[in-house]
């Protein structure tokens, strides 16, 4: 994931600039932007490999916890409600992840594969989303 962002973060440097009127750079904008792009792509794919492994590793501790004899009842059960909202928040994440990825690979080739509309409920879908989970999180 870091890998990803050493190559983005100069790479949209460098397309910003080169997008301003009278740029001194003289390069072309849309594909460094594309590439840009490409580089989020690889970023958002790891985040969803390490959501994937989170989950089942959460879905793991469930079954281990709802299995267990010797824990109190209340314990119990405030253990799996806390490791049920995790999975939830979880999902949720996955849903962010989804959004990103679909705009980065719209954006990441040209004439991309989605229409404008689909782009903007795309980008408000997965906006809404992270905003909850920041929400819910804030409330702890």
């Amino acid at each position: 994931m870091t890998w990803s962002m050493i190559i983005y973060h100069p790479i949209e440097h460098i397309w910003f600039l080169s997008t301003l009127k009278g740029s001194i750079f003289n390069i072309n904008s849309d594909l460094w932007s594309q590439w840009s792009c490409r580089a989020w792509a690889v970023y958002v794919i790891c985040d969803a490999i390490g959501t994937l492994m989170r989950s089942e590793a959460v879905s793991k501790e469930i079954k281990t916890l709802s299995t267990d004899k010797t824990m109190d009842k209340g314990e119990k059960q405030q253990k799996l409600a806390e490791l049920k909202t995790k999975k939830q928040r979880l999902g949720i994440w996955a849903t962010c992840i989804v959004c990103d990825f679909l705009m980065a690979t719209h954006w990441s080739v040209e004439d991309g594969p989605l229409s404008n509309n689909q782009i903007c409920a795309t980008g408000i879908w997965g906006g809404v989303a992270g905003l909850y989970l920041k929400w819910k999180s804030s409330k702890q």
